[in-house]
């Protein structure tokens, strides 16, 4: 019997995955998307606690035709509030000629974004990536279900592990190390809905609620003082306490007993993001530092654009032209974040802030 054919097979459901999906079906590609189904995976509802987009993404899901923000499910954000190096500074968005940014439910969003992605044509198969090989015509994925599918093209959308590039060859450049240890507590009767920043000599927090009251806290700082917090988790909870900002718009008593989590948060990029009948795009292809706030929009933006790469008919130089539209945005965030590491090290003068300026490792 014959292997499954599809013109693209995606690997990763993500926002980046889904949203490519959408976009080449309804180009009449035949798509697979290749991916575990959230259910089985009992983790997920603590590994995607939510997530800031910036007001750009109105015009975005508008050109796209999709409707994905859904204002009784996710929030809308009024403005920022940041004491960084020292200096305070608030910021409305009620104003903006975009609109406001969204706190976003991830489940709910990324179940609308599958439910866009299946109706529009795509196939949801659930597995997962086991080998792959190309024999120079087609690429033979064999999936975990022991099954062999075959793809005319095939997009990484897997996520920092950028699966597929990492065995097709692509050095991925890995920014300072920089990790996330975070906490979501109880529903709080008041809560601020404005997005919160505030650095300290050896890190930087981000303080939130989600859409369902929940107070969110994370705490981003060098990869020695995250194991050390990890097993120490009191020493998590006192730094919280040293704030000025945070503990006085969220209520410490919510985040009591909170278990405390860990995830890398480093800036991560592909030197090549395409080769052979594949590319990668999302957090693959590169993934910010969470000061940007734009890890969902450059997952959306960068899969929309290598779909029209892919469906452009001078492909070779479309996707040339993708891979330096991605430089690009790279140069422009990476300016952005050296500025507010460089003030922050010339206000506090911690070593963490020394290493987060110093350049990428391989």
């Amino acid at each position: 019997m014959r292997n499954r054919f599809f013109d693209v097979v995606i690997l990763g459901a993500g926002p980046a995955g889904m949203l490519a999906a959408i976009c080449l079906a309804r180009a009449g590609k035949k798509v697979a998307l290749l991916d575990r189904p959230a259910g089985q995976n009992k983790s997920l509802e603590y590994t995607k606690v939510g997530e800031s987009v910036p007001a750009a993404i109105n015009v975005f899901l508008q050109k796209l035709n999709l409707n994905l923000v859904d204002a009784t499910i996710h929030r809308p954000i009024p403005g920022s509030d940041s004491l960084w190096a020292g200096e305070q500074l608030q910021q409305d968005s009620i104003q903006h000629s975009q609109g406001m940014g969204w706190r976003l439910d991830r489940i709910e969003f990324e179940k609308d974004l599958l439910r866009q992605a299946i109706q529009s044509g795509a196939e949801l198969l659930p597995a997962l990536l086991h080998n792959s090989h190309h024999d120079g015509t087609r690429w033979q994925l064999k999936i975990d279900t022991n099954e062999c599918i075959e793809s005319e093209f095939t997009v990484d959308a897997s996520g920092r592990t950028a699966v597929l590039a990492r065995k097709s060859g692509s050095m991925r450049i890995k920014g300072p190390p920089l990790v996330a240890l975070w906490a979501v507590g109880q529903p709080a009767e008041t809560y601020t809905a404005q997005t919160l920043t505030e650095s300290q000599a050896n890190g930087w927090w981000y303080g939130a609620h989600l859409p369902d009251g929940r107070p969110l806290a994370i705490f981003h700082t060098s990869a020695r003082y995250a194991a050390e917090l990890s097993h120490q988790p009191e020493k998590w909870w006192k730094q919280f306490s040293s704030t000025y900002l945070l503990q006085k718009k969220i209520n410490s008593q919510t985040l009591h007993n909170a278990e405390l989590k860990i995830n890398e948060a480093r800036t991560t990029s592909l030197q090549q993001p395409y080769g052979d009948y594949w590319a990668a795009c999302g957090d693959a292809a590169l993934s910010f530092d969470p000061l940007s706030s734009q890890g969902i929009f450059n997952a959306l933006a960068s899969a929309h654009m290598l779909s029209q790469a892919i469906l452009n008919p001078d492909r070779q130089a479309a996707m040339q032209g993708y891979s330096e539209q991605l430089g690009k945005i790279a140069d422009i965030y990476q300016l952005r974040r050296l500025q507010y590491y460089q003030r922050a090290y010339e206000f506090h003068g911690h070593e963490f802030w020394k290493e987060q300026l110093a350049g990428a490792h391989r």
